[in-house]
């Protein structure tokens, strides 16, 4: 009769160490994808952080630009706008009379 008890009270036991192991496996398991949540969260927020960073640097230099192009009390550009506009005007000049230079001879 002891016998009988001390194996009934073995294979409850081992069924308790059982469910102890698999809760203890689950709680790991969540605990990790807890884990990975919080990782993948600071990752997209340093994402985030670092296109607002972009942003406000490409602002910096649009309002740069400004500034080095245009005059601060009137607004009306400089020679620097004006060397740019001539540049832009001369390569266009360029592409033109390439093309009509082809034209000519083409006919």
């Amino acid at each position: 009769m002891g016998w009988i008890r001390m194996e009934r009270f073995l294979n409850q036991s081992d069924e308790i160490l059982t469910n102890l192991r698999l809760n203890l496996l689950f709680s790991v398991f969540i605990l990790f994808l807890g884990l990975l949540g919080i990782v993948f969260m600071l990752l997209l927020r340093a994402k985030q952080k670092t296109q607002e960073e972009e942003l406000r640097l490409l602002n910096d230099n649009l309002v740069l630009h400004d500034v080095a192009h245009h005059a601060i009390l009137t607004k009306l550009p400089n020679r620097l706008a004006l060397n740019d506009f001539l540049e832009s005007a001369i390569a266009s000049a360029n592409l033109n009379l390439d093309l009509l230079w082809r034209f000519v001879v083409w006919i």
